[in-house]
């Protein structure tokens, strides 16, 4: 027992270093996806203020605007500047150590998107309904990174396979898939680290949203975000328990029960058997009471078939300190009390002695 307590102790500790070690490259790829959400905003912001340092700046020589308001412009030129400098230094630090220059244009859209991935040779539709539809800056944003990062992977796993984007928004919510149907020819066979869908999961849950993904019916590939329309998102519930935590606890609920089970089982057996036991002692009792009329009636020299029908159905083989004489039986003279018996002793089948013994 304990060797395989050993055994199930060292596998639960293996399971759970597996678990930390793939948490901890989740929890890599979510906090990548939170310095690219960073950079974005980064980008985003760092692109409308420098617009309006410009317009400010365009204000401040219009020879059509007075002093005052030729002075207000030049302070808004340089607030302007200010912000895009803290903000660089607020934000601009959280971009990846090491990371290579974003190539996607600042604020590029869905179909941009997918009008480079034509034009990179994929076979991509573009299919969006309720386009008039206001969306916050980080749902759009997430809108795009799960739209971009899909066909990346529809590029990289399943190559000349048809893709279709579906955008669909309506007064509550944004519901963004993309699906690859399965592709003809062979599969490159690349490895997927999944890193790139839990980066989505965070991007998505960061704004109030939920993603799923997965083989579809046709056997392709289908990925499907739906986020709310909202300016204050409600970002969603911590990540369950692992499976290891979830087994884990199983086990212990598991062996709780057959603990229990064990304490319990022979408790219940044995208070049964001490009824049965009461419930035989008892009956014994109270029915190998030998009636005064019937033992007075009786006379040396009856047979045992006389005899039979007199006494009670139940009898004892030994009397009084278990001694045992061969032919004789024994009966209460009065329930519940070990003495005094009936000594009743027979030879060939017919009674030969009577007495009461203590």
């Amino acid at each position: 027992m304990r060797q395989y307590a050993g055994l199930v102790s060292a596998g639960w500790e293996l399971a759970d270093r597996m678990e930390r070690e793939q948490k901890a490259v989740s929890d890599q790829a979510r906090l990548r996806e939170r310095s690219r959400i960073a950079g974005d905003m980064h980008d985003s912001l760092g692109h409308e203020l420098s617009l309006i340092a410009v317009r400010a700046a365009a204000l401040e020589v219009d020879p059509e605007m007075g002093q005052r308001q030729q002075a207000a412009a030049r302070e808004l030129r340089e607030a302007a500047g200010i912000a895009t400098a803290r903000l660089r230094e607020i934000i601009g630090v959280l971009r990846e150590e090491g990371g290579a220059t974003p190539i996607t244009p600042v604020n590029e859209t869905v179909p941009e998107a997918v009008a480079r991935a034509r034009g990179s040779g994929m076979a991509v539709t573009l299919r969006e309904s309720g386009a008039g539809s206001k969306v916050p800056v980080m749902t759009d944003r997430a809108v795009h990174r799960v739209v971009q990062e899909a066909l990346t992977n529809a590029a990289k796993h399943a190559p000349g396979a048809a893709v279709d984007v579906q955008v669909i928004r309506d007064s509550d919510t944004v519901t963004t898939t993309v699906q690859n149907v399965r592709p003809t020819g062979p599969s490159p066979g690349l490895a997927s680290g999944r890193a790139g869908l839990v980066g989505l999961d965070e991007r998505v849950r960061l704004a109030g949203g939920t993603l799923s993904h997965g083989p579809s019916a046709d056997g392709g590939f289908i990925v499907t975000a739906q986020m709310p329309l909202t300016e204050t998102p409600t970002v969603a519930a911590a990540p369950t328990p692992s499976i290891s935590q979830r087994e884990l606890a199983y086990a212990r609920r598991r062996v709780r029960r057959r603990l229990r089970q064990a304490v319990v089982t022979p408790v219940v057996a044995g208070a049964v058997l001490t009824v049965l036991m009461f419930g035989l002692w008892t009956y014994t009792e109270t029915h190998s009471v030998l009636g005064r009329a019937a033992y007075e009636a009786m006379r040396a020299g009856d047979s045992a078939i006389e005899v039979q029908t007199m006494v009670p159905s139940v009898s004892y083989e030994v009397g009084p300190r278990d001694v045992k004489k061969p032919g004789c039986v024994y009966y209460r003279v009065r329930q519940f009390a070990p003495t005094p018996l009936y000594e009743l002793c027979f030879a060939d089948d017919r009674l030969a002695a009577k007495t009461i013994v203590n």
